[in-house]
């Protein structure tokens, strides 16, 4: 045989088959398959076969195989990355979103809302927008609301007001403002204790909040027994006849309290806003209109057109 010495030891000697990739014949590289021929009785070695190919042949069989197979993988992997890409993208959306939200909530603004389809996610992401809308129920209910009426509070009360004020200066809009008080509520509480006194803010709440509904009706609690009363959008004679109507309940209101019947009348106040004056402005000239009620006999209503119309 005219093989190689690191053949002939490789087969001819250890009687196992072997395989080549570096096989120099003729001046080009092979690859090359030897396997032994063993004697009938398998006792010797006595020659061996030899499968020759071109490395060139193998490598373009190779790459002709191997090939559909790499565009394959590489297509499946641009997709999956545009899919991972796109899943990413609306996770970043999401959690965006959910961060102006607690940020917005962190700035006092709790008036701000979550896209449903956030709120609607199945997944940790879901869970954490369900619960930033309920913190901003709970905060909205601790900084906007006064707890013993349920009433919004003079911090959201004022902000309204501003905005009204603003609204009137910069597009012309009306507003009616309103301060209203009950009357003699010191004596309540000295006579029936501030428990009943508690209860007359109540029962007076429902009737505010009833007849103060819609988007540009506004109630609040403005400190101890007032109330602010903000008409957006809205001239006197129609403020006047929600405000009558009130005035009017509130007379039919008794009190009930640990076998005691307490009758509860108000004073109100009640001004026609100037587009080019401040709100503090409005509230003092509402304020004084509530003053001379009460030092008119109480349990009425006394209004004012600052409107220059």
């Amino acid at each position: 045989t005219k093989a190689s010495p690191v053949v002939v030891s490789g087969v001819l000697e250890t009687g196992e088959e072997q395989f080549y990739s570096d096989v120099i014949l003729n001046g080009e590289k092979y690859f090359a398959y030897f396997m032994p021929i063993p004697s009938q009785n398998g006792e010797e070695i006595f020659g061996m076969y030899a499968i020759y190919r071109l490395a060139s042949d193998v490598h373009a069989l190779v790459l002709h195989s191997v090939l559909p197979v790499i565009l394959l993988c590489l297509l499946a992997t641009i997709v999956i990355g545009l899919i991972s890409i796109r899943y990413y993208q609306k996770i970043v959306g999401h959690l965006q979103q959910i961060q102006r939200f607690m940020r917005a909530l962190s700035g006092g603004k709790f008036d701000v809302e979550l896209s449903p389809q956030v709120l609607a996610l199945e997944d940790e992401l879901g869970d954490l927008a369900k619960s930033g809308q309920s913190m901003q129920r709970s905060l909205r209910l601790l900084v906007e609301y006064d707890a013993l009426t349920g009433l919004y509070n003079r911090r959201l009360g004022d902000r309204k007001l501003k905005r009204a004020a603003k609204r009137a200066a910069d597009y012309g809009m009306d507003y009616c403002v309103g301060i209203c008080d009950i009357d003699f509520f010191k004596k309540v509480n000295d006579t029936y204790g501030h428990e009943a006194g508690d209860a007359v803010l109540k029962d007076v709440a429902r009737v505010l909040k009833r007849n103060m509904t819609g988007k540009q009706l506004t109630v609040a609690r403005w400190g101890g027994e007032e109330f602010l009363l903000l008409f957006e959008n809205c001239k006197l004679p129609a403020a006047y006849k929600v405000l009558q109507q009130i005035h009017d309940q509130i007379h039919q209101t008794t009190v009930e309290h640990e076998g005691q019947t307490i009758r509860v009348t108000m004073s109100m106040g009640l001004v026609q806003a100037d587009r080019n004056a401040s709100e503090d402005a409005m509230l003092a000239a509402a304020d004084a209109l509530l003053y001379d009620c009460k030092e008119h006999g109480r349990d009425q209503i006394q209004v004012k057109d600052m409107s220059g119309k």
